[in-house]
């Protein structure tokens, strides 16, 4: 009986150990960050499925609506209202099984009744993929490059990969884009970096078009004081106006500096549902520059930025 339960036991630990001691799966993904996987249906029928892969998107595929319809996946559960800022139309999810090369691994879809992406099936983000290890690398590593790590966060119920900062007495989201667009915040954190960085809108607002052909306003901030964040230096970035929150109280620069002479004090952008707040910040490709590489670990759980050093100094 000893012998047999020192057996089951030897086992059990050995098992574990070569758990924890295998290979962790890694991706890179370059270029234009592609990801093709089978979908396996219900009569055990492979059908291929090309993604594209963002730092920012979450862990559940988005999938476009004529995807759906072609592949012939199951109408699903009604998954209530997919929503972007004051914008929201119904959406629709069903578990799937996939698999790629030897990676088997089941994840939940959502869709609406339209296109959520041009040219790949849908979307997905580092934990939506099967991998331990998801690199995104957008150009070639030079001579001097230094890694900068921070604690990568499974944020919110949809499992987005990002990190976490303390701003004042608030809790900043921050997601790393691959992306090469300028950087954006939503209302709530832009106000709350502009308050902790003195920072003030400038020029006319403008527009960014998000998954779905959604265009939201937008106006840049600039900070009279950087955001440093591991190997990143932030001294503007872009704000959007109508949105999760309130940037109401961030000072228009451009009025202030028009009406130099008057005591008033002007502020922009009254939102009309103030009772939403999102603490989000998108670091985009534009303010890595200096970077090659964003790397999500999710067994270490960290992210990994590995950059040129001169950016400490900006």
């Amino acid at each position: 009986m000893r012998l047999w339960l020192g057996l089951v036991l030897t086992l059990i630990l050995t098992g574990n150990a070569a758990a924890r001691d295998r290979n962790p799966s890694e991706i890179t993904l370059s270029g234009e960050h592609r990801f093709t996987a089978y979908i396996v249906n219900e009569e055990a029928e492979d059908v291929p499925v090309t993604l594209l892969v963002n730092a920012t998107e979450s862990g559940h595929i988005k999938l476009n609506y004529s995807f759906v319809q072609a592949a012939g996946i199951d109408p699903g559960y009604d998954a209530g209202y997919f929503t972007v800022g004051p914008i929201r139309f119904p959406s629709f999810y069903q578990k799937l099984r996939l698999r790629a090369d030897t990676l088997n691994w089941k994840g939940k879809a959502y869709w609406s009744e339209g296109e959520y992406v041009d040219d790949e099936d849908g979307a997905i983000g580092p934990y939506g993929l099967p991998h331990d290890i998801v690199r995104f690398q957008w150009r070639e590593e030079q001579p001097g490059e230094e890694i900068c790590t921070m604690r990568l966060h499974r944020i919110g119920w949809t499992r987005t990969a990002g990190t976490r900062i303390k701003v004042g007495k608030r809790t900043i989201n921050v997601f790393f884009s691959s992306l090469n667009l300028e950087s954006i915040a939503t209302a709530a954190a832009g106000a709350a970096l502009a308050e902790a960085f003195d920072g003030e809108l400038v020029g006319k607002t403008e527009s960014a078009t998000y998954p779905g052909d959604i265009d939201r306003p937008i106006r840049k901030v600039v900070l009279s004081e950087p955001l440093r964040l591991c190997a990143i230096t932030l001294n503007d970035f872009h704000v959007r106006l109508q949105d999760y929150g309130d940037s109401s109280g961030i000072v228009d620069g451009d009025l202030r500096r028009a009406n130099k002479d008057s005591d008033e004090l002007t502020i922009i952008g009254a939102i009309p549902n103030p009772g939403t707040v999102l603490y989000d910040l998108d670091i985009r490709q534009e303010d890595m520059q200096h970077c090659s590489s964003v790397t999500f670990d999710k067994r270490k759980k960290q992210i990994r930025l590995s950059c040129l050093p001169q950016a400490k100094t900006q």
